[in-house]
């Protein structure tokens, strides 16, 4: 498809054996300028972000409004909703944060 690269939120412990890292290594913070510890980076062209820096702005599809997302959990059939353990260690791997090398 002509992609030079995927950036994903993932848990390293899930990603990094598949050659993802973290896009500090690339100097790519998100949008609050931040290096949060589950933001992966796999490059697919070698190299494609030597010599630059960016930011990863996350696409729209991710504002979910909670009452629609109730909606249409409903047109399936009822499953108990269950946490866990994988979704706690991605939500702290999200919300921590690493500092780019001096």
């Amino acid at each position: 498809m002509g992609f030079k690269a995927l950036i994903i939120l993932g848990h390293p412990d899930n990603y990094c054996k598949h050659g993802f890292k973290n896009t500090v290594d690339f100097s790519i913070t998100n949008s609050e300028g931040k290096y949060p510890a589950g933001q992966l980076v796999l490059e697919l062209e070698k190299d494609v972000f030597k010599g630059k820096n960016g930011t990863f702005v996350y696409c729209d599809a991710f504002n979910l409004d909670p009452e629609k997302v109730s909606e249409f959990d409903k047109s399936f059939p009822y499953k108990e909703k269950l946490w866990q353990p994988s979704q706690e260690v991605f939500s702290i791997a999200v919300r921590s944060y690493l500092e780019k090398p001096a």
